[in-house]
């Protein structure tokens, strides 16, 4: 798994994703290396099987903050701003700050240019209060961005 977590670093997310599969394929309970994968299958715009494997962990580990704050990352993509809040409540009752975890997901869909999953994402945290300066200085970014790509 740790091949796929650093190619997820590097900001190589194909090789992220070859690489975090056959870590799955290896230890599917190994809960980094499920999240290395969801995390690259999110990256790809797969986020069916994010969720999938996600949900897995969920019932073997199911307190793991990384899993919850995934599940509801994908929860915003798909407008699921309600579910995403219940996982969002989760990580604040085990002290997670789910704020870097924002930044660095939008950002990452960012360069995986999954520019819609970055605003559905940044709208559907925003809109239930989590942000800061930083989300909001870089949802208005990728809004302009946006724009601008379709002019």
């Amino acid at each position: 798994y740790n091949m796929g977590s650093i190619y997820l670093v590097l900001g190589k997310y194909a090789d992220a994703l070859s690489m975090s599969k056959r870590a799955v394929e290896l230890a599917p309970g190994r809960k980094e290396a499920v999240t290395n994968y969801a995390t690259s299958e999110l990256l790809a715009g797969e986020v069916s099987n994010a969720e999938t494997v996600l949900r897995a962990l969920e019932k073997v580990k199911p307190n793991f903050p990384i899993a919850f704050a995934l599940l509801a990352a994908i929860s915003f993509i798909q407008g699921d701003n309600r579910c995403a809040r219940q996982y969002f409540d989760k990580l604040g009752v085990m002290n997670f700050n789910v704020l870097p975890f924002i930044l660095d997901t939008a950002k990452r869909l960012v360069a995986a240019d999954r520019m819609d999953s970055a605003l559905k994402f940044l709208d559907g945290a925003i809109q239930c209060g989590y942000t800061d300066r930083e989300i909001t200085i870089l949802r208005n970014e990728c809004d302009g961005k946006l724009v601008a790509d379709r002019s």
